[in-house]
């Protein structure tokens, strides 16, 4: 659908739409085209919508998971951007930890990497103010 489909583009609210096509042209369905927002509206009683969620949840899991194992990233991996946190309530947290951990034969070395979801909208400007000294820590 769009070229090249890096992990940038494939993980985004973008990507999810893409998905949410590819899905309903995999299984012959005609659904409307929505974007992310439509797409995870939709989950609730769209089949197809909610199968492109699931692999979407899924791939970024496991795409966090290469890369905390890839950069060694012991003291955390912190998901953060404008889609996530509006997936929030529709991530199975057991799901998506199992699928983040397994990296055959480092599954061990993985349930020791902290995982968290960044819902704040800006958390950089929260960094910089206590860089500043403006806030703690």
């Amino acid at each position: 659908r769009c070229g090249r489909a890096g992990a940038e583009e494939a993980l985004s609210g973008r990507g999810l739409a893409n998905l949410h096509a590819v899905v309903a042209g995999l299984r012959c369905v005609a659904v409307p085209d929505r974007d992310a927002a439509g797409v995870t509206t939709a989950a609730a009683d769209c089949p197809i919508a909610a199968e492109a969620l699931e692999l979407f949840l899924g791939f970024l899991a496991g795409f966090a998971g290469d890369l905390a194992l890839a950069w060694g990233a012991r003291g955390g991996v912190f998901l953060a951007g404008g889609i996530l946190p509006r997936l929030a309530d529709r991530i199975d947290a057991a799901a998506f930890r199992a699928r983040f951990e397994a990296k055959a034969p480092m599954q061990g070395w993985m349930a020791e990497v902290p995982l968290a979801l960044v819902t704040h909208p800006a958390p950089a400007f929260l960094g910089l103010a206590a860089l500043a000294g403006l806030t703690e820590p």
